[in-house]
C-alpha cells in the first residue's frame, strides 16, 4: 500500500468485508512495524484517516465498524512530527477501547 502524504487530507477506507480482527500478536510488534504495516493493522479495525496538517505534522484516526448509526473512533493526538507516530498513538487507544468493549 503506497500512501501519498501530501498537503491533502488523505482518507483510506476499508469496507466492512475487508475487516478482520486483528492479531494481539501483530500489536505486540508495532515498535518495529513501517508505516505501511501499521496502516496494515489499523485497517483490520475499520475505516482509517490520515492527515497532514499544513505545517507538516500528523493526527490519525481509526473509525470501527459498528452498528448503523454508531461512531467509534480511536484517535491519535494531533501534531505528530510523523505518521508513525500518529498512527502508533491511535492503534494503542484503539487496542483499550477494543479491551473495553469488546468486539
Amino acid at each position: 500500500m503506497i500512501v501519498n502524504l501530501g498537503k491533502a487530507h488523505v482518507k483510506l477506507k476499508a469496507s466492512s468485508t475487508e475487516v478482520m480482527d486483528p492479531d494481539i500478536s501483530e500489536i505486540t510488534k508495532i515498535e518495529e512495524m513501517s508505516l505501511e504495516e501499521l496502516i496494515e493493522l489499523a485497517r483490520k479495525y475499520g475505516i482509517i484517516y490520515l492527515h497532514e496538517s499544513e505545517d507538516r505534522t500528523f493526527s490519525f484516526r481509526i473509525t470501527f465498524v459498528t452498528l448503523l448509526g454508531m461512531d467509534l473512533t480511536a484517535r491519535s493526538d494531533f501534531k505528530h512530527e510523523s505518521a508513525v507516530d500518529a498512527v502508533k498513538q491511535a492503534l494503542g487507544r484503539a487496542v483499550e477501547i477494543e479491551k473495553q468493549f469488546g468486539r
